[in-house]
């Protein structure tokens, strides 16, 4: 339980917003309510990518999740199955996923979770599935590797990288099951 007098410190923690429209920025506040734990980062990045067909994401709220400087970086094989990256900022992320989720739903749900934790950062691998709808079979399942900052007031994800299930590269027996901190500190 989050007390209200824990929070305070929070209520002045800003990022910049980018619209995908005019690619502008402004500063707004993150939701203390967010950033407090790394439980509630987690879902909160959850939250945001998520959304049915032409529903506008919060672009908003996401950016205030991230330092100003996150990369974010896609893992996938090219044609010859060689693992290849794809880095983005969170302005290009935004670009990229926009159109997308204009012509069809994307939810994307945690299935498990592990964290480490060291001094004021950490790491946590967090499985995932995509569907369209909420209730069809899962599209993609894979992982996401976070690693975050605790500024002394809030946390922060400093980049995230992710790869996805497919032959050849199952998803670890520890990130199946419920969702969840498994031990690892």
């Amino acid at each position: 339980m989050i007390l209200v007098a824990a929070l305070c410190p929070f209520l002045a923690a800003q990022a910049p917003a980018v619209s995908p429209e005019t690619g502008e920025s402004k500063e707004i506040r993150a939701d203390p309510r967010d950033v407090a734990s790394i439980d509630s980062l987690v879902k909160a990045l959850y939250q945001v990518v998520s959304g049915p067909t032409g529903e506008a994401r919060n672009w908003g709220r996401a950016r205030t999740l991230f330092m100003k400087e996150v990369r974010m970086i896609a893992v996938s094989p090219d044609k010859a199955g060689k693992p290849s990256v794809r880095m983005l900022t969170f302005p290009e992320y935004v670009e990229r996923v926009t159109p997308i989720v204009a012509k069809q739903g994307f939810f994307e749900s945690e299935i498990k979770r592990s964290v480490r934790e060291f001094g004021n950062v950490a790491q946590v691998f967090t499985s995932y599935e995509i569907r369209h709808n909420p209730g069809e079979e899962a599209l993609v399942r894979g992982v996401n590797a976070l690693q975050l900052y605790f500024d002394g007031e809030r946390w922060w994800i400093a980049s995230i990288i992710w790869d996805t299930d497919r032959p050849g590269n199952p998803l670890p027996k520890e990130l199946t099951g419920d969702v969840g901190a498994t031990p690892g500190k």
